[in-house]
């Protein structure tokens, strides 16, 4: 649901992949709610009346609502290829920059993600599955919530998840911004860290 920001044909043309179905969410609405699919052929043809009365029957009170739709267009439109390149590079310039801070302070931790979105992943060890990432997050106490609270008093909002989201609004100034931030949270918290998760701390 959240990979159509990676290229204007989302994750599954920037991997070249066609899946059976893909779902659309408020992107396609400029915030606005919204939701969309769409999939194979033989699958989408379930909901085409002509197949007779087995038909699956689709349909919504705000369908196509018409402030949505232009603000979709709108928000379309300006998310084109190359503003999507550059959001890109925004987030794997803070990636480098977090893993780099987590590096400088000794913390076994790694910020890991695709473009414009990243992930802060509590271990330095490899995170390919779902079980791997949970993993992760075991053992840490409070300090995903911690850092979520820190940095929003430095000015940065992120997921209390510690993900990432860059905008098109954002450029190389607000990357070295939420970097310093990150790394007066992670000072701050550090006493936290040697308390409730002494395993993230080298030496």
């Amino acid at each position: 649901m959240v990979t159509l920001r990676l290229s204007s044909g989302g994750l599954q043309e920037a991997e070249n992949t066609c899946p059976d179905m893909t779902a659309l969410a408020k992107i396609i609405g400029g915030g606005f709610p919204v939701g969309a699919f769409g999939g194979r052929a033989d699958i989408m043809a379930q909901f085409n009346p002509a197949v007779g009365a087995d038909f699956l029957y689709h349909s919504g009170t705000f369908n196509g609502n018409n402030i949505t739709m232009t603000a979709g267009v709108a928000a379309m439109n300006l998310l084109n290829q190359e503003s999507i390149d550059r959001i890109n590079d925004l987030g794997e310039r803070l990636a480098a920059g977090i893993n780099a801070v987590f590096g400088s302070m000794g913390i076994r931790a790694q910020c890991l993600g695709y473009g414009s979105l990243q992930q802060i992943q509590w271990t330095d060890a490899p995170v390919i599955t779902l079980r791997d990432a949970a993993r992760a997050g075991q053992g840490i106490g409070r300090l995903r919530e911690l850092l979520h609270l820190e940095l929003l008093n430095r000015g940065v909002y992120t997921s209390n998840r510690g993900m990432f989201c860059i905008s098109t609004p954002m450029a190389r100034a607000e990357i070295d911004f939420a970097l310093a931030a990150l790394e007066g949270a992670l000072r701050r918290l550090r006493p936290y860290i040697s308390d409730a998760a002494p395993r993230l701390l080298r030496g």
